[in-house]
């Protein structure tokens, strides 16, 4: 089972939308090169599924699904080769089924409440999203009345200003578009851009 201090290793998750088998490989080997590990390819599309699939045996991959709203999308992402599952919103019927399975969930939450809530229903790790519409300072102040929980934060957040959520006590962020953007993969330097970033990224994850 995939946990929290793994996600937090690197600092850095890729959240990879748009992904087919057909794009996914290239994408996910140039982000090892640049030292990412773990991936959440969301699955609002149905390649998510076939590019969870297509990678569910390549080596030092952190698998998961992302964009997960329902129970059926968790039961297909996890049959797929998904090793964690993330949500923008907090369902605690998903949770419980992945903690049934000895699957990481990550249920989204946007206030202390739903903390708490997830937290009662068995969740170990939190997505903060969107972070970006919150700030740090909300980070900050939410960390010292709740009880203990990992917190990843998502939505809104790049290279410029993962330091600064990090150091609030993030631990880790979730890097989407402005990591990899799969509308310029026909870009002849898009996966040495998406290493790039990706060493850029993890420099900052790893401090």
């Amino acid at each position: 089972m995939i946990t929290p201090s793994q996600l937090s290793q690197d600092g850095v998750v890729a959240v990879i939308r748009h992904a087919d088998a057909k794009n996914i490989k290239s994408v996910a080997q140039a982000l090892l090169e640049g030292g990412i590990h773990a991936l959440e390819i969301t699955v609002e599309n149905k390649g998510g599924y076939e590019a969870i699939e297509e990678l569910r045996n390549m080596n030092d991959i952190l698998l998961g699904a992302g964009t997960v709203l329902t129970l059926e999308q968790a039961k297909a992402s996890i049959q797929a080769g998904a090793r964690f599952i993330v949500s923008p919103i907090f369902n605690p019927e998903v949770l419980e089924y992945c903690t049934s399975q000895d699957i990481l969930m990550i249920p989204g939450v946007f206030t202390p409440t739903e903390i708490i809530n997830a937290i009662t229903h068995g969740a170990s790790m939190v997505k903060l999203f969107p972070a970006s519409q919150l700030g740090v300072g909300y980070l900050k102040n939410i960390k010292a009345p709740i009880p203990p929980v990992s917190i990843m934060v998502t939505g809104g957040i790049d290279v410029s200003n993962m330091q600064s959520y990090l150091e609030a006590g993030a631990v880790c962020v979730g890097l989407g578009s402005g990591l990899v953007d799969l509308k310029k993969s026909d870009d002849p330097d898009f996966l040495e851009e998406v290493t790039r970033k990706a060493r850029q990224a993890i420099r900052i994850g790893k401090r």
